[in-house]
């Protein structure tokens, strides 16, 4: 089935996954919270766990270092992965001064 001839999306679209530093997202919504056909509130409603993993990697001092579109051909929806394996400059100097191990 073509998505252009379906009904809009429902409250389960695309979804995510995670593993340690990378974060990967349904690509349409994603592309629906760039464009604001989502809100920013409704994405973070319907991508709590995503949101909530990657502000911790965010917190832990670490900055997206790659970014890439995961093609699926079973699907009309891709994924969108995120990596955030460096550690963000600007969080360098806070989590020494915390004691803080920016490897972890």
């Amino acid at each position: 089935m073509n998505a252009k001839k379906e009904r809009p999306w429902t409250d389960h679209e695309g979804g995510g996954q995670l593993s340690g530093t990378r974060v990967r997202l349904s690509m349409l919504a994603f592309q629906d919270l760039l464009t604001g056909r989502t809100s920013q509130a409704e994405f973070a409603a319907r991508n709590e766990f995503t949101a909530k993993h990657i502000a911790r990697l965010v917190a832990g001092g670490r900055c997206l270092s790659n970014a890439q579109i995961i093609k699926h051909a079973e699907s009309d929806d891709d994924w969108i992965e995120f990596d955030f394996a460096d550690i963000d400059p600007r969080s360098l100097r806070r989590l020494i001064e915390q004691g803080s191990d920016p490897e972890r």
